[in-house]
Parts: structure tokens; C-alpha cells; sequence
């Protein structure tokens, strides 16, 4: 019965954190499309576009194994896999944030886009659609649903503050695509602390079950992108 009680109260609770985000990505949305003009709006959801087919379904492959090794109360393992995620979260976002860098100019003077400040701001988001995943994955297979929520809630208003602020300085969809960056920064910051425990400090042996599991892992992530885990406001499927 306790059991059931808990799982009733996290369904409860996911479902009004989901309905009150969907709500801020709806404004931000709106938000983006009545302060930008119809060929801004156009550039933006074009840079969106690009977002989203570099985001990865990490979140979705890390939480199921996770919570597994949750349910044997294997807290050692689950850190192993944390690092193990982490460490090529940042590897893939590494050379994602160099090549994006490098080639903009010219991806941007092909799709006719003009903004000087796009190409930093694109690699750091595109970087940054590999390791928000990571730790989503993480609170989400360790049942951190309301750290989840709460994080999740905390940066999609962040999110909707800062497009608002960003874009009424006159930086249009730069200003609309740094709001999305800044809120997956805030993520991050915010999901630190309840994962500060399983934070790993170095890579250590791991076990044979865990090795096993790690190479499925290899065949879902290492494919080309799609576009699952990635809601319509770009934004990493956290909930």
C-alpha cells in the first residue's frame, strides 16, 4: 500500500509539473513568435530544426538501466554508469561545439542566415543537447521525480524570462536561442545537487553486468540522431 501511495503521488506530481511546463513552453513559444518578425521567426526555427537532430535519446536509455540498478540497490554501479554517460556526453559535445564552430559561417551563408553571434551560441547549445539528457536521465531513473520536476520547472520559466529580456534588447532569435542555452545551463546547475552523491570522480573497474549493459548502450547512442526525447519547444524530453 505504500508503494502504491508513492507511485500515485509521483504520477500526481509529474503530471501537474508536465501540464505547468507545456504551459511555459507555450508562452515561450508564443512569446518567440509575436516579438520576431516572419523572416527572423523563420531563421529560428530553422536553427531549432538543427538543434533538435543533434539532441540524443540519452535520457530514455540511461533512465531504464538506472533504474534498474536502483532496484538491486546497486549505488556503486550506478555511479560507474553515470560516468560512463557523462564522460561521452562531453566527448560527443567536444567535438559538436569544434565542428559546429568551424563550419557555421558557412552552413549559416547557405540556409541565407545573418547574425554574428550565432556560431558560439548554436556549438555551446548544440553541446549542450548531449549532457542535459545525462543528467535528466539520471534523477529521472532514480525516481528524483519532484528534483526532476523542479529543475525542469526552474529553467523553462528561466527560459521564458530570458527570451523575454533578450529579445527586447533587439537580439531577436539570437536572443530567443541564447534563452534556450541558458536554460539548460541552469539545468545542469540545478540537478547537481541531488546527483552530487553519484557524481563520479574517476573511472573505476566495472563489473560484468554493467559491462554488458554498457555496450547495449553503445548501439543506442552512437547511431545517427532522431528525433526522439526532444520536445517541441526544443528542449530535451526531461519529464
Amino acid at each position: 500500500m505504500e508503494n502504491l501511495n508513492r507511485f500515485t503521488k509521483n504520477i500526481i506530481l509529474v503530471f501537474a509539473g508536465s501540464s505547468l511546463i507545456s504551459f511555459f513552453n507555450l508562452v515561450y513559444q508564443t512569446v518567440v513568435l509575436n516579438k520576431l518578425n516572419s523572416s527572423d521567426f523563420a531563421s529560428f526555427n530553422t536553427l531549432l530544426a538543427i538543434f533538435m537532430l543533434v539532441s540524443m535519446p540519452l535520457q530514455i536509455v540511461l533512465a531504464k538501466y538506472c533504474a534498474e540498478l536502483k532496484g538491486l540497490l546497486k549505488e556503486a554501479e550506478i555511479k560507474i554508469l553515470f560516468t560512463h554517460f557523462l564522460t561521452k556526453a562531453f566527448i560527443f559535445a567536444s567535438i559538436t561545439f569544434v565542428v559546429f564552430f568551424l563550419f557555421s559561417p558557412s552552413l549559416m551563408a547557405g540556409l541565407k542566415i545573418e547574425a554574428s553571434s550565432l556560431s558560439l551560441i548554436m556549438a555551446s547549445l548544440l553541446a549542450s543537447a548531449w549532457i542535459v539528457p545525462v543528467f535528466a536521465g539520471q534523477l529521472q531513473g532514480l525516481e528524483f521525480f519532484g528534483w526532476l520536476i523542479f529543475a525542469t520547472f526552474v529553467s523553462t520559466a528561466a527560459k521564458l524570462v530570458f527570451a523575454f529580456i533578450f529579445i527586447g534588447l533587439g537580439m531577436s532569435y539570437p536572443g530567443a536561442l541564447s534563452a534556450l542555452l541558458f536554460s539548460n545551463i541552469l539545468f545542469v546547475l540545478i540537478s547537481l545537487y541531488p546527483l552530487r552523491r553519484f557524481l563520479p570522480l574517476q573511472m573505476r573497474s566495472v563489473k560484468t553486468n554493467v559491462t554488458v549493459q554498457r555496450s547495449e548502450v553503445n548501439q543506442g547512442v552512437i547511431p545517427a540522431p532522431v528525433f526522439t526525447g526532444v520536445n517541441s519547444s526544443g528542449n530535451p524530453e526531461r519529464v
